[in-house]
């Protein structure tokens, strides 16, 4: 992707949705990419979270962990979707375990 075309993404998260051009060009530039293959793990519930992931493409499988140790499907995201945001401006840990439902 064009440094343009984060821009445009970025600018369809509501987290970012008030903030100038300028200010998303800055995010994004200093955004990485991350390919995942379907069936692949972005990342696992209890990890610690560093970053936030903007979904560009694909869509991932949101589970928890129930009582039992069980994965529970929670939500299924897409295009436009932040993960994590608290991880902006805290050090947290992951919530839920994110799988890719296709190459996202």
């Amino acid at each position: 992707m064009a440094l343009n075309d984060d821009i445009a993404l970025l600018s369809n998260v509501s987290l970012f949705a008030e903030i100038g051009d300028d200010k998303l060009r800055l995010i994004a530039f200093g955004a990485e990419r991350r390919r995942v293959a379907k069936g692949h793990e972005l990342f696992r519930e209890g990890a610690p979270a560093d970053c936030a992931y903007a979904v560009a493409v694909g869509s991932f499988s949101l589970s928890k962990l129930d009582a039992d140790g069980r994965p529970q499907h929670v939500d299924t995201v897409s295009r436009g979707a932040l993960l994590s945001e608290l991880a902006l401006i805290s050090m947290v840990e992951r919530k839920f375990t994110a799988t890719a439902d296709e190459d996202s």
